[in-house]
């Protein structure tokens, strides 16, 4: 499931073992609106626990603040942070397919099972 949050609560995620897929997105922005379905998609297909998946809103309290400190200049950006760090970033509008090869490799990275996309 994709969840909303505030930079915040993206903080006390990233403190836990489970890699965080973070989507920068903003209301205005045509292309984040394209990238939230596939989100949503890709969340499904990962297990419970494997991935969790988040979208920050670049407008609300301490979302343009979030931008600086990962560097987010372009919308949609997608960011996978495993370990506190960051692991990879994608900007723009991904196909599913794209998305979830693209988590797999972070995941397999660390020997850990996968979400295999639907053709």
């Amino acid at each position: 499931m994709l969840e909303p949050v505030t930079p915040v609560e993206l903080d006390k995620l990233l403190t836990g073992d489970t890699p965080v897929a973070v989507c920068f997105s903003a209301t205005w922005c045509g292309a984040c609106r394209q990238t939230t379905p596939t989100l949503e998609t890709a969340s499904e297909r990962f297990g419970k626990g494997e991935v969790l998946f988040a979208v920050l809103d670049v407008d609300a309290p301490g979302g343009r603040e979030a931008c600086r400190r990962y560097q987010v200049r372009n919308l949609p950006t997608v960011i996978v942070f495993r370990d506190q760090s960051i692991a990879g970033r994608r900007v723009g509008v991904q196909s599913l397919m794209q998305l979830t090869n693209w988590i797999n490799v972070h995941l397999l990275a660390h020997g850990e099972a996968t979400a295999l996309p639907e053709e």
